[in-house]
């Protein structure tokens, strides 16, 4: 049966090239603008300048953000990050090209297991499917470390259905077995010990859903442990030797309270993630109700499936998620495989009935006609970015098109034809790309202009503060450390650990150093800059500025 479903038209040579073209789109798609847009602050400006001064200073197993330890996740990030610069130098696309790899490969991964357990065209689907999601690509261009950690999370995962293939051939098995090991322990360094929990819990309900417990409980077990302590210990030993402590605040406090309490100011609704997954599957979520349905009226728990596993797949962590007291919307990437190739499932197989649709076509004509709106009525937009507007607004008319001739191929292929999916991924990844420009376009809350500007300015020797804050991507675009003035943050733990004197400084040692002309520079909020008294503004002198931040000059205004 499954043999009906693999593609019919054309010789394997144009079948090939086919699956070739539809791969280099995504991939150009996936690699091409990486830099286009500037790094959010705080989040990537953290994670560009950690492994910024990794590589420059050649201490690989020590986390820094401005100098100051920072230990709050694991290394493996930062590793591969460190490695894109040393190979091909410092820059935010060579940065990017981190997650974007990382994203590509769970999406060849897909292709790859989804080819053998299930047909061809299922695998090129899912691929395809997944890596047009919206969130899943917009996920890949951001300088986080969340898709290097769905990247190990993925791959233990399917590499575990595959175990399911190799379970009479002993070799295979054992390799097989080895790789989900060595994922794991990857997973473990790249966000800690829910890159084991997420894998171990999908397993667990498997298991006791098939009772094929011999998958997991074999002989190979105990080098499976062996191989992921090798791994996954080391550079844990070596903190908690270097740093005394270093386990406690990195298991309890990074971990248990994160999941336990509200400490970290990230809680959510028990909901959040639904919407997060419904909508960060577009546009392919509209499919997604009648996938799930049509596989669940089909499965068996006498005869357990791979679709079985792909619904547990996304469904336990979701539970284990939602109780969590900590939620942000990257969380959610791990489960996006199972989802992208459940719909997969569904459009792939000629026999399905697929029941007309009419939510997509609607938002998407909503989408263009806000563009349209947009474009034609710029005042429109709130007062702080219109500024921005200039640069943006042929990316927004764009928006605007795409979204329109999405929503009549939608209305005209209401019964899914041949041609429609490939037509929908490339619809989806350029309006996926041009969202991905305006939100550059219109961020607000870059310094980098004026971060450009300063460096500019700079000589070797001038020192830079920023008081009452830390603009998180200033010292990546400038090229040095900054002073931080009355300001701990999440920096905190590493003050304590290590005496920081140049670098985390009383106010009055900052106005000491001022008027000794020992800090240059000064990175000040606007409403920082209107609370201080008269006499200290008339000791900075304004000489750059965006909506939030002034860069101020050691020196006298004029």
């Amino acid at each position: 049966m499954l043999e009906k479903l693999k593609f019919k038209s054309g010789g394997p040579n144009r079948r090939a090239a086919v699956v070739l073209f539809l791969f280099t789109i995504l991939i150009c798609s996936y690699l091409t603008l990486l830099g286009q847009r500037p790094l959010a602050t705080p989040s990537e400006g953290r994670y560009a300048q950690i492994p910024t001064e990794m590589a420059q200073s050649g201490d690989w197993l020590t986390p820094r953000l401005n100098g100051v330890l920072y230990i709050e996740k694991p290394p493996m990030y930062y590793w591969l990050a460190a490695s894109a610069i040393t190979i091909f130098g410092n820059g935010e696309w060579q940065l990017r090209l981190v997650p974007a790899l990382s994203a590509l490969i769970i999406c060849f991964a897909v292709f790859g297991v989804c080819s053998r357990i299930y047909n061809r065209r299922t695998g090129l689907y899912a691929a395809l499917i997944l890596g047009s999601s919206a969130l899943f690509f917009g996920m890949s261009r951001a300088l986080l470390t969340d898709m290097v950690f769905s990247m190990f999370v993925c791959l233990s995962l399917l590499l575990f259905m595959m175990l399911r293939e190799y379970k009479n051939h002993a070799a295979k098995f054992l390799m097989c077995y080895a790789a989900i090991a060595t994922c794991v322990a990857l997973a473990i360094l790249s966000k800690g010990l829910i890159g084991i929990v997420i894998p171990g819990l999908v397993v667990l309900a498997w298991c006791l859903c098939s009772k094929e417990w011999h998958l997991v409980f074999n002989r190979y077990l105990p080098l499976a442990l062996v191989l992921l302590s090798i791994i996954a210990v080391p550079w844990h030993w070596y903190m908690e030797k270097s740093y005394p402590g270093f386990l406690d605040f990195y298991f309890v406090h990074e971990h248990f309270t994160r999941y336990l309490t509200q400490e970290h100011n990230r809680f959510k609704p028990w909901w959040f993630f639904i919407p997060v997954v419904f909508f960060g599957l577009m546009p392919w979520f509209l499919y997604l109700p009648q996938a799930i349905w049509h596989q669940l009226k089909n499965i068996k728990l006498q005869s357990p499936s791979p679709d079985l596993f792909l619904i547990l797949w996304f469904l336990v962590p979701m539970v284990f998620l939602s109780l969590s007291n900590s939620k942000l919307v990257p969380y959610i990437i791990p489960l996006l495989p199972p989802l992208a190739i459940l719909v997969a499932r569904f459009l792939a197989n000629p026999d399905t009935p697929i029941k007309p649709n009419w939510l997509y076509p609607v938002l998407m004509l909503g989408f263009s006609q806000v563009s349209v709106t947009v474009y034609t009525q710029p005042s429109l937009l709130p007062k702080n970015l219109q500024p921005l507007y200039s640069d943006a607004q042929y990316s927004v008319l764009g928006l605007g098109i795409l979204c329109a001739i999405a929503a009549i191929m939608t209305f005209a292929n209401r019964n899914v034809k041949p041609a429609f999916v490939p037509l929908m991924v490339v619809f989806s990844l350029g309006f996926n790309l041009l969202g991905d420009r305006i939100a550059g376009q219109f961020d607000v809350k870059t310094i980098k202009p004026l971060a450009i500007a300063l460096k500019q300015q700079l000589l070797p020797d001038d020192r830079v503060a920023s008081y009452g804050f830390y603009p998180q991507d200033l010292p990546y675009y400038i090229g040095r450390k900054i002073a931080i003035v009355n300001w701990q943050g999440e920096l905190k733990y590493g003050i304590n650990a290590e005496d920081q004197p140049n670098t985390m400084i009383t106010e009055e040692r900052f106005w000491r150093d001022w008027r000794q002309h020992k800090i240059q520079y000064l990175a000040i909020q606007k409403t920082a800059f209107a609370n201080l008294t008269p006499k200290q503004q008339m000791k900075l002198t304004p000489i750059l500025e965006n909506m939030q931040i002034i860069i101020a000059k050691n020196g006298k205004r004029a």
